[in-house]
């Protein structure tokens, strides 16, 4: 905060340019040390996709207060969770196109994976009621737990159960954070 976002914040409004809004601010850690590798006034992608399921106050009047500048009246709750999420993507992904490429989503049987997971369509279109890879980033599937390594365990199962010719994803996601907890 002290040493990215406040600085930048000040620099804009010295400029002439103060910020409302939503600031996505990209940082890649070298060595313990923030570097800012790109912004965005928009949300990340697929950043806010695993944090929007963790906000329990109303996601309607977070934007709205914070479009009517009158955020300082909300009280934002946040659940206590964790989230994972882990990005499907095609086959050619990222340098070049894929075919479409039919996506089938297994029937979720076990109640604690319906409850603890979603998934966040991206690059998909629909035709004839089926669903379509159509893009490079197919979706991402999001596991919230009690824990990183119950929120991981969640977003690979249901990584498990979607399928598509060419789908791909890491399966590295969180894996430092877990030897951390």
């Amino acid at each position: 905060e002290e040493r990215i976002i406040k600085p930048t914040l000040k620099g804009m409004k010295e400029e002439g340019a103060p910020f409302e809004g939503v600031l996505f601010i990209g940082l890649m850690i070298v060595n313990k040390e923030p570097y800012v590798l790109e912004y965005n006034v928009r949300f990340g992608d697929p950043e806010c996709e695993v944090l929007m399921p963790l906000i329990k106050s109303s996601v309607f009047d977070l934007f709205y207060k914070g479009a009517t500048k009158d955020l300082d009246s909300l009280d934002i709750e946040f659940y206590d969770k964790y989230a994972v999420g882990v990005v499907m993507a095609s086959k050619n992904y990222p340098y070049s196109s894929s075919p479409p490429a039919e996506i089938i989503v297994d029937e979720i049987v076990h109640e604690d994976l319906k409850e603890h997971s979603h998934i966040s369509y991206a690059g998909v279109s629909k035709e004839d009621g089926k669903l379509y890879a159509t893009g490079g980033r197919v979706l991402v599937c999001v596991g919230i737990g009690d824990s990183i390594k119950e929120a991981r365990d969640y977003a690979y199962l249901l990584c498990g159960q979607i399928h598509f010719a060419g789908k791909k994803y890491r399966r590295d996601i969180a894996y430092q954070a877990l030897s951390k907890e």
